[in-house]
Formats: structure tokens, sequence, C-alpha cells
């Protein structure tokens, strides 16, 4: 955006206030590659036309709700690659609409501009109406031309009609699980994309088993690091492999390199005192980690809370200062949070030299979500919470974190707020959504009012409302 906004400054510039006039008003509902993908048809259209309309991105803004910016994004760029104005625009619209793949819609605008030979209106509107239900396309077409994606499509459905019964069959949320799986194999290039149906067909055989084990040799199997490097097996015969060690009641004596390989994927984790009954064990969450975190800044901060929360241990005083805030649970003593602080630091110093100050206050709050709650922090919420409260030098300044939907921000953002403020520090939480401000704050199981009430802090929401004419005011909701 910056570079955009140097190189093409008057329609940059434009185009980055309509953006932020709109997430002002009404929060930000797209994500990273939708806003990417923007930005280049920008960019692209600005180094193609000499004489370009500055105005034209933000009036597709402006009059367009941000769930389909991406489909007005597509039809611009379909009308510059067909070099006409689309005549059947409604019908567009429908079709991309019933379209769910947006990374689809991304290929096929780059693909439209490399295609070879000329293609009609008609001919473009047949191949969306061909490909608008597909949900495995996108591994499997993006190495090929525009021209043979029908081809593909078509051998794609012929070969899915005796398998369709079987996958009917499977529950949705089971389906996910394995899309999920194929996803993760797709992404470290471990399947052919001629291989990909069959893949998914013999994923199902694993949804019958334990979970977190077969979850668990997934992730092994998707490290870098892992031993399928080493193998010049295909993937069908490893999986072929571990489901025969899944099926089996004994250990199978075969020392055939594949089942070498799928035994130590399937290795069970060593036995050690304190597990959570919810964690996954650290060494695989170091793996998956360091994957997605290739930044050699961040690598030493990384492993820093990753050894922290492999080493979190609930000592006696951890039990007795959470005990002390149940049995005060319903208190409306206004001095609750100065008592608890002073408490707190009276009985970290008793197991200072073994833990971190962080660690301490995070196992008393957990503490208190099992007994409320009747769950446990996840280790994954752990090392955002962690990551959250390091302090930092001036060179990192600190981590940005992307939290999936329902891996619990709520309840990430209360705990490293709790902590924060019993470090002595005053609390702000910024949102652009004033609906989640309030959600946020209310009772479980939706907010966490509880949590906080529980640790005597006190809780005040402001919406920030920008009238027209620049000013600011603020609204005291609550």
């Amino acid at each position: 955006m910056e570079f955009l906004c140097e190189i093409f400054t008057s329609t940059g510039i434009i185009f980055l206030n309509s953006l932020l006039l709109i997430f002002e008003i009404e929060g930000c509902h797209i994500d990273v590659g939708t806003l990417k993908y923007m930005i280049d048809t920008v960019f692209d259209s600005c180094s193609i036309y000499e004489k370009f309309n500055p105005y034209i991105f933000s009036r597709i803004l402006l009059t367009t709700e941000q769930e389909n910016w991406i489909d007005s994004f597509f039809m611009f760029n379909a009308e510059s690659a067909l070099k006409c104005r689309l005549k059947s625009k409604p019908e567009f619209e429908r079709t991309l609409k019933e379209m769910d793949d947006e990374n689809l819609k991304i290929l096929f605008t780059e693909k439209l501009y490399k295609h070879e030979n000329y293609i009609t209106e008609q001919e473009l509107l047949k191949l969306l109406n061909s490909i608008k239900t597909s949900t495995n396309l996108y591994p499997q077409v993006k190495d090929i031309a525009l021209k043979q994606w029908i081809e593909k499509m078509q051998e794609i459905q012929s070969s899915s009609i005796v398998k369709s019964k079987r996958w009917n069959d499977v529950g949705e949320k089971s389906k996910r699980i394995v899309l999920f799986w194929c996803s993760m194999l797709s992404e470290k290039k471990l399947i052919k994309s001629e291989n990909i149906e069959n893949i998914q067909e013999k994923l199902i055989d694993f949804l019958p088993y334990d979970r977190s084990i077969v979850g668990r040799f997934f992730y092994r199997l998707c490290d870098d690091g892992n031993v399928v490097n080493k193998t010049t097996k295909p993937l069908e015969d490893i999986l072929d492999a571990a489901l025969h060690c899944l099926t089996s009641a004994s250990n199978i004596n075969n020392n055939n390199e594949c089942y070498k390989v799928v035994k130590e994927l399937l290795a069970p984790y060593p036995e050690k005192p304190n597990k959570s009954i919810m964690d996954r064990e650290v060494g695989d969450l170091k793996s998956l980690c360091k994957t997605l975190n290739d930044s050699e800044i961040y690598k030493s901060v990384i492993e820093g809370v990753l050894s922290l929360v492999s080493n979190i241990s609930v000592h006696e005083s951890i039990k007795f200062c959470a005990q002390h805030v149940e049995e005060n649970y319903n208190s409306e003593d206004a001095t609750l949070f100065e008592k608890y602080k002073e408490e707190f630091d009276k009985n970290y110093a008793e197991c200072s030299f073994t833990m971190d100050k962080d660690q301490f206050l995070l196992e008393i709050i957990n503490l208190i979500i099992l007994k409320k709650r009747s769950f446990e922090l996840r280790d994954t919420q752990k090392i955002a919470i962690l990551c959250v409260l390091k302090d930092y030098d001036n060179e990192t300044k600190g981590i940005v974190q992307q939290i999936a939907t329902g891996e619990g921000k709520t309840l990430i953002i209360a705990v490293a707020s709790i902590i924060h403020a019993f470090k002595g520090h005053k609390i702000n939480i910024v949102t652009s959504s004033p609906i989640l401000a309030k959600r946020d704050v209310s009772d479980p199981p939706n907010g966490c009012e509880d949590l906080y009430k529980a640790f005597g802090l006190k809780l005040t929401i402001f919406v920030t409302i920008v009238h027209k004419n620049g000013k600011k005011f603020i609204q005291n909701v609550i």
C-alpha cells in the first residue's frame, strides 16, 4: 500500500482514504488475501492505463458491501482483460456469489490476464458456472492454463461420481477435518494434483480413530524436519501403513521403510507429570510455531515462550491464591484488586526462583477458569498470552498475532489484560466494532465480565463516533 501511494500518489491516496473511512465506520471485515488482491488490481490498472480515473476504485468501495468487494474487483479485472464492458453483469454477480473459494477467484484473474487466446464474455461465464461449486479445485488448476480448467473439472467430476456417495455420507464436521488434512498435505506439496481425490478418499478412513493420535500424525507428517523427507516412498503407501498400524491391536513387526516412518510419526508422547488434559505436546507446538514463524527476529521470542509453556507447573502458592479468589468471588469489596495484588506479590516471592511472574499469574487465572467454566486454557492460548505479555527490546517491539475464529480471542485478551493490570499497567482494549466490545464484556459464554470481576477489575466501554465534520465525540455506553 505504501509503495502504491508512492508510485501512483493520487489514486493510491484516494483508495487508502476510502478504505480507512469505511473501516472506521463499519470495521474491517475482509482478510489480508482480499486486501492484497484489491491493491494488486489498483497497482496493475495504474501501470497499464496512462489516463486513469483515480476515483474509480473509491466508487466501488463506497457503493459495495465489504463482502462483495472481491466480486466487484473481479468484474473490473474481467472487463479490463476482455477490453469491454460486461453485458451480463447481473449474471456474473449471481455466479460469483455462489463461488465460495475466494482463492480460486484470485487465481482466475491471474490466469485471465495470461490467457493465450481471446476469450469471449459467454465463454468466461460458462467457465465460472462450471467451477463455482468446486471445493477442491484450486491445487489442481493453479499450474495449468485457463483453457484447460473445464477439462480438469470434467475429469474431477467423472472420477467423483463413484466416490460421491461415500463423501456425502460423511458428516459436515468430518468433511471439514478431511479437507483441513488435505490442505495441509497440499501446502507441503506431499500430494500431486492428479492424486488429490484418491488421497481425500483415503483420509476418510482415518476419521474413526482417536482424533488426537491422528491429528498428531498429520502435524508430524507435514513438519519440514520429519522422517518423510528422508524416504522415497509415495504418500499413499505411508497412509496405508498408518491405517494398518491404527487398525491392528498388537504391535506390527514390519521393517518395511514405510512402517518405520509411520511408527515414528505415530509414536506416543512420553509420560510426564502435570500434563494438561487439553494440551497438545509442546514438541509438536514447537514445530508448528517454527513453520508459521520463519523470521529469525522472532525465533528467540517464540522459543522463549514455548520454554515457559513446557515448564509450567501448579505451585502450592498458586493454588492458595486461586482458592482465595474463589472464596471472594461474589464480594462487593471495592479494594479487592489491590488486596489481590498485594497477596499475589507476596506469594510469588515463594516461587520466584522457579517460575516467571507471568507464568504465576497465568496459572492462577487458569485455575479460576477451570473452576468456573470447567475447561482450561489450551497451550496455544497460553503461547498467545505470553507473547502479548513479553517485554520486547527496541528492535523487536512486539508481535502481531493472528488468532483464527473460534480460537478464543476474547479469553486470550481478557487473561492478558488481567495479568497486565496486576503488573501495574492501565489497560485499553481497542476494537473497530462496538458490537464486539459490548459482547466481550458481557457474561459468559460470549463475554468475560465474570472473569474481570472475579479479580476486582472494573470495566467501562467507550465508543468513538466520527462525524462528517471530522470532530470526535466520546459516548459512554456503559
